[in-house]
């Protein structure tokens, strides 16, 4: 088959994978140059740049074996024998061919076609700029909250204009609404802006299309008659209700003959009739009489009887009504923005055009305006290559629009009878906030095309285009699987095989989709050679009154302990849910002398060398400026003098900032640094940088050199504008300053304090996951787009019909026509906070240790936390002991180590110095612990010092 496609597991060798087929396609002819036809694609740069060079060093390594070492050359030859053997070539054949190839691809590297999915899609886009409707020599702007901020701006400014009078009235009525409400009328534009975001989301795409039909003048339309609907329900019910209760009155019925009286049937019917309770569900005494007959208690109650079949048919009647009327006060708040949609999209459009610029959302959509319109999408034919095999990498996180971009490409390869390729693991998709899609790679996986076809979603010609596409996959399609971890030791292996397995059939009823993401074959397979062993996996629960303190301790404690028994500081990795939570850690451990690598760390920002050009740049905008000089001066002392200002220079200092600027720069002079205003004045942003860089020697200082390259880069950028003064710059900095970083540097000492989503793809000897803690359903106040009903939501008095929504996520909108949307958004959400349990557990190599917050667990609803999902593990496991909070599910052993050295002989003895009752106890519980097991018969019982234990 021509259609492969690979689900793998963490640590199953997916990039080995994909490099093998790669060499595979590369080497299968005497045609030096095939490399040109094959495109990978992957989804960073880190890891484009990762497979670029794997395939480049295979290939050398396949034709100049003798430049390896004996550990590479094996593994070199095992790789060449086994890719000789599948093409039927000799292996000397096959050296002959890696060394032509490799000479091709030096020599030809702008044609070796690994590349990221936006840069692949940013080359197309380039090559049809008139066919896009895209400006010529275009810029991308990544600045999603300047330009809506912007656009919105224009849109407000329309009001009272005589040709934008629907405009105005939706924008006023969107104040006095939130003046009734008690509401600042003046938070129109951010929460605007918010919702416009949703213009930049692949995931809203199809939604929002629908939308666009309608005009502002259609909206005004569609409002009023919404709330009229939303009156004409409520009379309805009313009426329906009134009419119950003079049934019951005739046949001498008060509402205290029901069952559980005012609970019950009459008070059911007395509140609705009153227009009480119209957003609220039948409760379940109202149910009980429904669905088992339950009218009353005690004897017979024959007017009740005479009634119910009436009764029964009003209740039912009144709960599909409520239905409707409670979806509609869920829309009705949400209409005015979207009513504004259009607009702002507009001045959007105009934004760009003016500004010679698309934003780096808009590709995606542009390219799939004219694919979905084509039956042979002309838009690839002058790409300029013709790609004969395409190799998809990560394809869990590929967006719906990502996908049906590439979707010809791959067809019309099948068609060719060339092989194409998927690799992903959809327990590793964590980027649904990005328009990653996980189900993709399942039914694609399963052959299950049916379920990628979205008739209600999508144009008729749109719809049979991408049927037809499917079927092409169909018939070629081929599922094989990655399944051996080759990361992690057996114990970390096995704990997460357990896990997740304990998890799926606690909650498979409830999520189907999780059964089929963590089906029969998701199991990782211990290698059967060279099986790593000695590994630890550790879950402590932390109290919550003192929780972010004794976590803190906790994390520092796990982390001495690691390095006492043989680990480096390289090889431990603390990794959190939230940015926020790491620069925390990475604050603490930073005051307890560690050294580390975190998100905050890796920002220009961050470097002082990047921190003294900056200050200076602003002084020679600003010479006047007194805390500019004193900050100035100051880090010059500390950073280019190596100086701890004391008194005297701080003396120095302050003289310095009252005095003209001649003196000030006269003062640097004199320190030995040939600097003038004059000269500065005169340059360039990029000049003015690469001097103060050469005058004041930054080049010299050898750490953190990344930083200071990073920045000359960033500079470049930036000089590629319009707008390149000085003034423009400092604007730019403060608008990049935040989100720009280097790479992790590669073999620093220092323990890496990274997110979850940051760590996929990576490993580390030791993962430690602190507040283990977060809900695992939709975050409060977020909003889903809904699908809604058309025979609903088609207005008398317009032909219009409202066909899509966005509306907050709340269990309410449960008992609603949107049931099962809102069911399919809670599955998502829960499956999305699974996987990340995954990916953090999976980069574990050697240890895992897990610190979560210890929860009322007892309580009938226990909290809607991955501490549950602990908690539930260890109880189904039979571990779990009231007053227990340490759980070693598997006891590691120390490090292989060298000898040790007196630096770290004086350094790390956090643990005597940090001894108090909460660690006294967790000892104890562990002893406590492995007793309990022995006695249960679940472990075999060892003799362990206290030390190991």
């Amino acid at each position: 088959m021509l259609f492969k496609i690979y689900s793998s597991s963490a640590g199953s060798g997916k990039t080995y994978t994909l490099t093998r087929e790669y060499l595979k396609l590369a080497l299968q002819g005497d045609q030096p140059h095939y490399f040109k036809y094959i495109l990978a694609i992957t989804f960073t740069n880190d890891a484009a740049n990762e497979m670029k060079a794997r395939i480049v060093n295979a290939l050398q390594g396949f034709a100049q074996p003798d430049t390896l070492d004996d550990k590479a050359r094996k593994g070199s030859d095992q790789l060449l024998f086994g890719i000789a053997e599948e093409l039927g070539v000799a292996p000397e054949k096959l050296r002959t061919r890696a060394q032509k190839v490799f000479v091709k691809i030096i020599y030809n590297y702008s044609d070796f076609a690994v590349s990221t999915i936006d840069r692949f899609v940013n080359k197309i886009t380039t090559a049809f700029t008139q066919e896009l409707d895209i400006p010529y020599n275009y810029d991308v702007d990544l600045d999603t909250d300047k330009l809506l901020e912007t656009a919105i701006d224009r849109v407000l400014a329309k009001v009272g204009r005589e040709t934008k009078e629907n405009l105005s009235n939706i924008l006023v009525d969107w104040a006095e609404k939130k003046a009734e409400e008690g509401k600042n009328w003046a938070q129109i534009a951010p929460e605007l802006a918010d919702f416009s975001k949703d213009l930049m989301n692949e995931r809203s795409y199809n939604y929002l299309n629908q939308l666009k039909k309608l005009t502002v003048d259609d909206f005004q339309i569609i409002k009023e008659e919404l709330f009229n609907y939303k009156k004409n329900l409520k009379s309805q019910i009313v009426t329906i209700a009134e009419q119950g209760l003079s049934l019951m009155q005739a046949q001498g019925v008060g509402v205290n003959d029901f069952f559980q009286k005012a609970k019950g049937v009459g008070g059911y019917f007395q509140k609705l009739a009153q227009g009480k309770d119209l957003e609220k569900p039948a409760n379940s005494y109202v149910m009980q009489a429904l669905n088992n007959n339950k009218w009353y208690s005690g004897k017979a109650q024959p007017g009740i009887d005479a009634i119910a079949p009436s009764l029964a048919q009003d209740i039912a009647h009144l709960r599909n009504l409520k239905s409707i009327y409670l979806l509609v006060s869920l829309i009705t708040p949400h209409i005015y923005k979207m009513a504004l949609i259009h607009e702002v999209e507009s001045e959007l459009e105009e934004l760009k055009i003016e500004n010679n610029s698309i934003h780096i959302s808009d590709t995606n959509k542009k390219i799939a305006e004219i694919i979905s319109n084509e039956p042979v999408p002309f838009i690839y034919e002058r790409v300029g290559e013709k790609y004969n095999h395409i190799l998809i990498d990560e394809f869990q996180d590929t967006s719906v629009l990502q996908w049906q971009n590439l979707l010809p490409l791959v067809e019309n390869n099948l068609a060719e009878h060339n092989f194409n390729l998927i690799v992903g693991d959809a327990k590793q998709a964590i980027y649904r906030w990005r328009g990653g899609e996980m189900e993709q790679l399942v039914h694609l996986y399963k052959n299950n095309i049916g379920a990628l076809l979205q008739p209600s979603l999508m144009q008729e010609n749109t719809f049979n285009l991408l049927r037809d596409r499917y079927a092409t996959l169909h018939q070629n399609h081929l599922a094989a699987q990655l399944k051996h971890n080759y990361r992690s030791t057996r114990e970390v292996i096995e704990f997460n095989n357990s896990f997740f397995r304990d998890l799926v059939d606690m909650y498979r009823h409830e999520f189907p989709l999780l059964d089929q993401i963590y089906d029969e074959d998701f199991e990782q397979a211990i290698p059967e050679q060279n099986t790593k062993t000695g590994g630890h996996v550790e879950i402590q629960f932390v109290n919550k009154d003192t929780y972010h303190t004794d976590t803190l301790e906790y994390i520092l404690v796990t982390i001495s302990t690691a390095l006492n028994q043989g680990f480096a500081k390289k090889d431990i990795a603390v990794l959190t849910r939230s940015n926020g939570s790491g620069q925390e850690i990475a604050v603490f451990l930073k005051s307890k002398g560690f050294p580390v690598i975190s998100q905050t760390s890796l920002l220009l920002a961050s470097d002082d060398k990047v921190h003294f050009i900056i200050a200076f740049l602003k002084l020679i905008k600003n010479p006047h400026d007194r805390l500019l000089r004193s900050e100035v001066l100051y880090l010059f002392y500390r950073v280019i003098k190596r100086i701890t200002p004391d008194d005297m220079i701080n003396n120095v200092i302050k003289s310095l900032i009252t005095k003209p600027i001649a003196e000030f720069f006269e003062h640097i002079q004199g320190e030995g640094y040939d600097i003038s205003q004059g000269m500065l004045q005169q340059l360039g942003v990029y000049e003015l940088v690469e001097k103060l860089i050469e005058v004041f020697g930054l080049f010299e200082h050898q750490n953190r050199l990344e930083y200071l390259f990073r920045f000359l880069d960033l500079v470049i950028e930036f000089n590629l504008q319009k707008n390149t003064t000085l003034t423009d710059f400092l604007e730019y900095w403060e608008d990049k300053k935040d989100v720009v970083s280097v790479n992790t540097p590669k073999d620093q000492d220092a323990i890496t304090i990274t997110t979850i989503h940051k760590s996929k793809g990576l490993e580390y000897s030791v993962v430690i996951l602190p507040f283990a803690e977060w809900e695992y359903t939709p975050k409060r106040n977020s909003t889903m787009w809904i699908n809604l009903p058309r025979e609903e939501f088609t207005f008398k008095h317009s032909s219009n019909y409202l066909s899509t929504s966005i509306v907050q996520v709340s269990s309410k909108l449960a008992e609603t026509l949107v049931a099962d949307q809102y069911h399919d958004e809670i599955e998502k959400t829960f499956i999305e906070n699974v996987n990340l349990l995954y990916v953090a557990f999976t980069r574990a190599v050697d240890r895992l240790y897990i610190f979560t917050r210890l929860e009322n667990f007892a309580s009938k609803k226990p909290p809607k936390r991955v501490s549950t999902l602990m908690h539930q593990y260890l109880l189904n496991r039979q571990f779990w002991e009231e007053g227990n909070a340490t759980y070693p599910i598997e006891m590691g052993e120390p490090k292989a180590q060298g000898e040790a050295t007196e630096e770290d002989e004086d350094k790390y003895f956090y643990i005597d110095e940090l001894i108090s009752t909460d660690i006294h106890k967790r000892v104890k519980n562990t002893a406590k612990w492995k007793r309990s097991l022995v006695e249960k018969g679940t472990e075999q019982p060892a003799e362990e010092t206290p030390e190991q234990v």
